[in-house]
């Protein structure tokens, strides 16, 4: 399943750290993960962790 979530940055917050994690466990149950966003400071780790910005 490919799955994409959209939100305005990825600076820092609960909002972005959510956004994380959902990301990360939809990598490791095999889904994809596209995040949609301005960018930020939590890219490098969306990144490491398997979802595409």
């Amino acid at each position: 399943m490919k799955v994409v979530q959209i939100l305005p940055d990825l600076h820092g917050g609960g909002v972005e750290r959510g956004t994380l994690e959902i990301a990360a466990g939809l990598v490791q149950a095999g889904h994809e993960s596209i995040v949609i966003s301005a960018g930020g400071r939590m890219v490098p780790q969306l990144e490491a962790e398997g979802s595409v910005m």
